[in-house]
């Protein structure tokens, strides 16, 4: 280039002496044949000049076509518009996103496509844009193609030369649809919280920041602004000092991941002066990155009239259980009586020879109706006693406890019994499911009509259940008999020809009931009788379901 550059300088330079000389031979003048170096130097630099302009305009080109191609594929609305409520240049992302050609954008006032609604803010906009201010984040429905609508947040200013507003529009309609639906579930949030009386807590664990609603200090007789400024110590400033250790326990189990959420009831001075329960539960929604608690949110529930309830009805549990105590006592105590004179009356008759058939036979019965009736009071004791009494929960292998109960049953050598090869391993009450299995398999084989009768027991999974049957093979029972052989004291035979209380499987109803389940009775004459029934799954740590499932 530097050589391209000496060539034309000499090129003009030789030029201009050609030039020098005709003008000499004209006036007779003398000529120097060295050129001037200073007009050198001056050309020089207009050449170097030419080579910056025309650098600086093939830069321009490039910065304008890589405007032009930003100005297409980028996915914002991008446009010049004028005051007039009409588009001087639109981009591609128009078409895209509304969905017209761009002839119809730029025919058609802007103010069109806004929303009814929007256009006043629109314009108020533009008026402002037009006096020389900016716009920044100004949002706005636009009409598209279809007929729908799209949100869009908008940033613009003004040339101040012209007056052309350049601007770029972001569709936000998703992130307003979603902030919609976030409204929309605060507020059924809201009115869920107002609906169930519950107070709200927030809490910043790290800082100590807790933000309550005015329940929360409703719930122990002060409003908000009497117990300000709040921080975690507001609470344990009211907390009852001797469940403070508790709740700690409790809360550190929760952030060590040992349990879903922090429970916990505790007692909270009123400003009265007298104490009230609450129910706290809450849960750690974000964490440091260090693995620490941030924040946790939560709510507080006033339990004091359930706790006072409670609190009754263990005393009237008591006072039932007392008295059914004493009625136990004095009802066998002359049962026991009677019974053992008719024994005594029996040795004496015996003894003085004057005992006959018939009043052996009397005797015998007299004792057999003291024993029912001991039976029956044993029962009903029983069955007073099903939900009321808290049994702890173990580990119960079914299939064992079935063997167990059938080992310790009577029946025929010819009685046969079918149990699956794999049964649950659950986590229960075992002398509750254990009544359950022991008396349908009992019934199974004292209500049965022949000696060499079948019985199988089944299970399937259903859901958060366990669906038990036992099933016999013998007499069956008349559709119109299946309700009422729950029901207590109720027998289907005289009990002289055979001996039950008719309170067996009204306990047994009331025991899966109280679990949550269900027991129904399949059956008809002749074809034996199903007793199905339901209980909670509740595996033990180490077992994993494997039963068929229920169809």
């Amino acid at each position: 280039m530097q050589a391209y550059h000496n060539d034309l300088i000499e090129l003009i330079i030789s030029h201009l002496l050609d030039v020098q000389k005709g003008a000499c031979r004209i006036t007779g003048e003398m000529i120097d044949e060295e050129p001037d170096h200073q007009v050198k130097a001056i050309l020089t630099g207009i050449l170097h000049l030419s080579e910056d302009l025309e650098l600086k305009e093939s830069q321009l080109r490039a910065s304008a076509t890589s405007v032009e191609k930003f100005f297409d594929v980028t996915l914002d609305l991008v446009c010049l518009a004028g005051t007039d409520g009409y588009f001087k240049k639109i981009n591609k992302a128009f078409e895209k996103v509304l969905g017209y050609q761009e002839q119809e954008l730029m025919t058609t006032s802007y103010f069109d496509i806004v929303h009814p609604d929007d256009r006043p803010a629109v314009a108020n906009e533009v008026q402002q844009l037009s006096q020389g201010q900016q716009t920044v984040g100004f949002e706005c429905r636009m009409e598209s193609k279809d007929g729908g609508y799209r949100w869009f947040s908008w940033n613009a200013s003004p040339d101040p030369e012209s007056g052309v507003l350049y601007a770029t529009g972001r569709d936000i309609t998703e992130k307003r649809e979603a902030q919609l639906q976030l409204k929309e579930e605060r507020q059924r949030l809201d009115y869920t919280i107002r609906g169930t009386n519950l107070a709200t807590w927030e809490w910043n664990i790290q800082t100590g920041e807790t933000i309550y609603n005015e329940r929360w200090a409703e719930i122990i007789g002060y409003t908000l602004e009497e117990i300000s400024p709040v921080s975690i110590n507001t609470w344990m400033k009211y907390a009852h000092p001797h469940d403070l250790e508790a709740s700690h326990k409790a809360l550190e189990k929760h952030f060590k991941g040992e349990s879903e959420f922090y429970e916990f009831e505790t007692r909270m001075m009123h400003k009265n002066g007298h104490w009230v329960w609450v129910l706290d539960r809450g849960k750690v929604a974000s964490w440091t990155e260090d693995g620490e608690p941030l924040w946790m949110f939560g709510t507080q529930q006033d339990i004091t009239e359930r706790k006072r309830a409670a609190q009754q009805l263990e005393k009237t549990n008591q006072q039932l259980d007392h008295f059914a105590y004493i009625v136990s006592h004095d009802l066998k105590a002359p049962l026991r009586a009677i019974n053992n004179l008719s024994e005594w009356i029996e040795e004496e008759l015996v003894e003085a020879q004057q005992v006959t058939g018939d009043v052996r036979q009397y005797l015998t019965t007299l004792r057999g109706r003291v024993k029912r009736m001991e039976n029956l009071i044993n029962g009903v004791l029983q069955y007073s006693k099903v939900g009321r009494q808290k049994i702890e929960q173990e580990e119960v292998n079914v299939k064992e406890m079935i063997t167990e109960i059938l080992d310790s049953l009577a029946y025929p050598d010819n009685f046969s019994f079918r149990i699956p090869k794999k049964l649950p391993v659950l986590h229960t009450e075992r002398v509750l499911l254990q009544q359950v299995f022991t008396n349908l398999l009992s019934n199974a084989i004292k209500y049965h009509n022949r000696e060499d009768g079948r019985v199988q027991i089944r299970c399937k999974t259903n859901g958060r259940y366990y669906k038990f049957s036992v099933k016999d093979d013998g007499p069956g029972i008349e559709p119109q008999y299946h309700h009422k052989i729950f029901g207590i004291f109720q027998t289907l035979e005289a009990r002289d020809t055979r001996e039950s209380t008719g309170i067996g499987l009204s306990i047994v109803k009331k025991i899966i009931q109280e679990q949550g389940g269900e027991i129904q009775l399949e059956s008809a004459p002749g074809k034996g009788s199903t007793f199905k029934f339901s209980w909670p799954k509740k595996l033990a740590n180490h077992e994993s379901e494997r039963m068929p499932a229920v169809h």
